[in-house]
């Protein structure tokens, strides 16, 4: 709750492993024995803002989200150490696929373990539906969208993106670019260079006020070429707030985002062994 405003988070889910070069969903392979979903799951039920959590999910991968909100829901309510939770969670992710109807009254039941109601619904065919489907069993006035495939995530960007619900409709997580961005067209012909000093890297979380980013994505939520919430925003004409995170926050998309997750992963302590 934030100034008398029930929060809700959304977890997406969907995603494959295409470019990640894996067999299955990347957010469901294990870096440093937990699944990568898991890192985020564990960081939004415990925030103290955070009244409920909606995980947007494949039909197909409903079995495996469930097992990571099992082990999770299980160490709120326990305190147990992150060993005992990655080994429940592995145990739980070789559990053969159950019926929708069971999987969904074991979520429920699950979420009872935790301060923070965990529940699941299906996704679309493309992120913006996921989103959508989220938005729509979302509870929350305000609402905290976070790529499941970041498990870098932290507490404070989670707090300061919420907190800044209170001057404004929408806001992201985003670091300064570190790097000269160009624009090309179609044949890799550069077009402009962007003003390094105003171009950042957009990451998650994002969070907005419900009422407006549902209204967007009902106006502009098939408009080609958009790959996050706030771009919805910005053709609304509605501002959106940048919030100052870190380069840590990286989205795990290839084979060497691995190397480097591990890598901070075990730097900060959260990986099992670390």
């Amino acid at each position: 709750m934030f100034q008398n405003r029930k929060v809700t988070a959304i977890l997406l889910a969907g995603g494959s492993g295409t470019r990640f070069g894996a067999a299955e969903n990347k957010v469901y392979v294990r870096i440093c024995g937990k699944p990568i979903l898991q890192y985020s799951l564990e960081v939004l039920v415990r925030n103290s803002y955070v009244d409920e959590c909606i995980l947007v999910v494949k039909d197909s991968e409903w079995a495996k989200a469930q097992a990571i909100v099992d082990a999770v829901c299980h160490s709120v309510r326990t305190g147990a150490g992150e060993q005992a939770d990655a080994e429940k969670a592995a145990d739980a992710l070789r559990i053969p696929v159950r019926t929708k109807t069971g999987e969904q009254a074991d979520a429920e039941k699950a979420a009872d373990a935790s301060r923070v109601p965990v529940r699941m619904t299906s996704g679309g065919s493309t992120r913006q539906e996921s989103v959508l489907h989220g938005l729509n069993a979302a509870n929350g006035d305000i609402v905290l969208i976070q790529d499941g495939a970041r498990p870098m995530i932290r507490d404070s960007y989670v707090t300061r993106c919420i907190e800044t619900m209170s001057e404004f409709a929408g806001c992201t997580a985003a670091v300064r670019s570190k790097d000269t961005i160009k624009i090309s067209d179609d044949r890799g012909l550069v077009t402009q260079t962007t003003d390094r000093a105003h171009t950042w890297i957009v990451q998650t979380p994002q969070c907005f006020h419900r009422e407006v980013l549902l209204a967007a994505h009902r106006k502009y939520g098939t408009s080609p070429g958009i790959t996050d919430d706030c771009s919805l925003l910005e053709l609304a004409g509605v501002p959106v707030r940048l919030v100052e995170a870190d380069y840590t926050n990286l989205k795990v998309t290839t084979p060497e985002d691995r190397i480097l997750a591990e890598s901070f992963l075990q730097a900060s302590g959260r990986g099992q062994g670390a």
